[in-house]
């Protein structure tokens, strides 16, 4: 992984160019990424771990947090990947200097520059044309689950767009889903990608009116900057998948 080394975040990223210490704080990291080197060649080159979007920012995550950085991953669609599709992806967010707001950065993506030429020549082509700058993840290349759900839910996107490549896995209830991951990331619990428990997956994918309105609350809570963190860990108590949600949908209902 090069996130740190050579083509290091402090160079590039225009949150942090800027010049502030985290420069200092984030270019220690070099080393921590040389060590994460396999020691296996492929090709005559060095090989690196290489993770899905999910495993590698929760360690961009872990050592911005090392240093003392905030930041926090994100569940939620890609929307560069397809002009009509919004796909299943994880970002990570970090306060910038000032500590008034949260930047956006794509190290799954920055990997795939990083490394495009060692791609295979299938997936070469499609990377080649998306233009974006992974460190600087500009609005309209990313959305929350919270959002997604939201923007749907008025009648401003389409669920059947969010979801993966596979037609089984999108819709209604994978949207509902990730706003539930996302929920939790912010609550510093990080689910691992795909995982399901309570009233989640496919099998559950019949949402009623009980669920739909518990669910819009929540979205709307996550898309409020200034949330009370109280609230937001009772949000996680009710979907921890014990049958208190089951009870508050027939509350609802």
């Amino acid at each position: 992984m090069r996130f740190f080394s050579e083509y290091s975040i402090v160079r590039h990223s225009a949150g942090i160019r800027a010049g502030h210490e985290y420069q200092k704080r984030l270019w220690k990291n070099k080393k921590i990424i040389e060590r994460s080197k396999t020691g296996k060649k492929c090709n005559g080159k060095t090989t690196y771990l290489i993770c899905n979007c999910r495993d590698l920012s929760l360690l961009i995550c872990a050592i911005l947090r090392y240093y003392a950085i905030p930041s926090r991953i994100r569940s939620g669609f890609g929307l560069f990947f397809h002009p009509d599709k919004r796909f299943d992806h994880w970002i990570v967010e970090y306060r910038d200097a000032s500590g008034k707001s949260w930047k956006r950065i794509d190290p799954w993506m920055y990997q795939i520059q990083a490394e495009l030429d060692n791609l295979p020549g299938e997936y070469t082509a499609g990377f080649k044309n998306i233009s974006m700058d992974p460190l600087d993840l500009r609005e309209g290349r990313f959305i929350t689950g919270a959002a997604a759900w939201t923007k749907c839910r008025s009648g401003k996107d389409s669920f059947e767009r969010f979801g993966t490549y596979e037609e089984s896995l999108r819709g209604k209830w994978f949207v509902r889903d990730n706003l539930i991951r996302d929920l939790f990331c912010m609550n510093r619990k990080e689910p691992l990608p795909w995982v399901i428990w309570g009233n989640m997956g496919r099998k559950h994918k019949k949402i009623g009116a009980g669920e739909e309105k518990i669910i819009d609350e929540t979205a709307l809570f996550l898309e409020t900057e200034t949330f009370d963190h109280s609230v937001l860990f009772d949000c996680c108590r009710i979907f921890n998948g014990d049958n208190g949600f089951d009870r508050l949908i027939k509350e609802q209902d």
